[in-house]
């Protein structure tokens, strides 16, 4: 890598809570856990120096495999570049990262391999920051949300002293409460995150904020001045409202009544813009980067967080990096729904995780009607 970051690009267009900078351990510590956390998530070095600079540093290989379905499947470990339609390598990415103001690294929330992923883009980011000599990248998690800001906050500062390490960290945040799944597959995310000392914050909204929003509407939950810095005085574009529905209904099985639609469209664009917001506030408290740690919905360049970006002003160039679970017999890349510059820039393909057929349960819940 090189000891400098490529330039920025100037523009994020898509393709034709609180939380506390928190002061980390010296810069040999780091690097040696950074190794440590490398190690653990199975990457072994890739001895290839990044390209457009003189730093010659090792860019490590990609986490092993570790989802247990179609780990052998042609396209799984791949990078996917969406725009030129083709593979890259970790190098590649890596300068990628590099070069973005916001980094947004989508997900499959079960799925153990787009976690390690999201650390290994960490770890690439908070290594190029430290050679830079530039502020560490800010991280914004969904998963964490407005009520659990100062249990992260209180967290951070038990890291910092010593008291607190990843494997911990959850139960802090009273994790297992959230109905997220496990942490301990997102722990690799924070194992990362915390010994590099990375300014961490709350990205979500509580179920409390959210069944609010639903019954009584945005203007319940936020004054018109809030309402305004979060762009959501105006209703999305029609594409973006039309894509956004339509997901909705895919993603509850067909089974959402009509009536439910709306409210669920106001609270899925509320999550959006609280997460872009929080990415702006982390990025100017701290000075460097934002990350987000987010369903891959949230990631969209179309419908999610880099669409509200624009909204509220912000021109920082984006980058899209998402995991995509490979299907029986989809061998061509270009037939993924993701995998369209449209919606991501870089597409990690990979196993999948078990699990029980989401629809089943909410049919047996609703009576299979809509």
């Amino acid at each position: 890598m090189s000891d400098r970051f490529p330039p920025v690009p100037s523009r994020c267009l898509p393709a034709a809570g609180s939380g506390a900078a928190v002061l980390g351990p010296s810069r040999r510590a780091m690097l040696r856990r950074g190794a440590e956390v490398l190690l653990a998530l199975g990457v072994t070095p890739l001895l290839t120096a990044c390209a457009g600079g003189g730093g010659g540093a090792d860019v490590p290989a990609l986490p092993e495999r570790s989802a247990p379905l179609r780990r052998d499947h042609p396209l799984a470990g791949r990078l996917w570049l969406t725009a030129d339609r083709r593979e890259i390598s970790a190098a590649d990415l890596a300068r990628r990262l590099f070069a973005a103001r916001w980094c947004l690294l989508g997900e499959t929330h079960d799925n153990p391999d787009h976690h390690r992923l999201q650390a290994w883009c960490l770890s690439m980011l908070a290594d190029a920051a430290r050679r830079a000599g530039r502020p560490a990248p800010g991280v914004v998690w969904e998963m964490i949300d407005e009520t659990q800001a100062p249990a992260l906050t209180a967290a951070l500062t038990a890291v910092a002293a010593g008291q607190l390490d990843a494997a911990g960290f959850g139960a802090a945040l009273g994790w297992d409460q959230t109905g997220w799944p496990d942490w301990a597959i997102y722990q690799p995310v924070a194992a990362v995150a915390l010994p590099a000392g990375l300014p961490m914050r709350a990205g979500g909204l509580s179920k409390g904020t959210t069944r609010r929003i639903a019954r009584e509407g945005l203007a319940a939950v936020w004054t018109p001045a809030e309402l305004e810095a979060l762009a959501l005085t105006s209703p999305l574009p029609e594409a973006a409202t039309e894509g956004q529905t339509a997901e909705l209904k895919t993603g509850h099985c067909g089974l959402m009544p009509e009536a439910m639609l709306a409210p669920m469209l106001a609270i899925q664009t509320a999550k959006d813009a609280v997460m872009a917001q929080a990415l702006r506030q982390g990025a100017a408290q701290a000075g460097g980067q934002g990350v987000l740690i987010a369903g891959s919905g949230h990631a969209r360049r179309d419908l999610g967080v880099p669409l509200h970006l624009l909204r509220q002003g912000d021109t920082g160039a984006c980058l899209v990096v998402t995991g995509i679970e490979v299907q029986e017999g989809g061998t061509d890349p270009t037939a993924y729904e993701l995998a369209d510059p449209s919606r991501a820039d870089v597409v990690w393909f990979t196993g999948a995780a078990e699990r029980d057929d989401p629809c089943e349960g909410l049919k047996a819940r609703t009576g299979g009607k809509g």
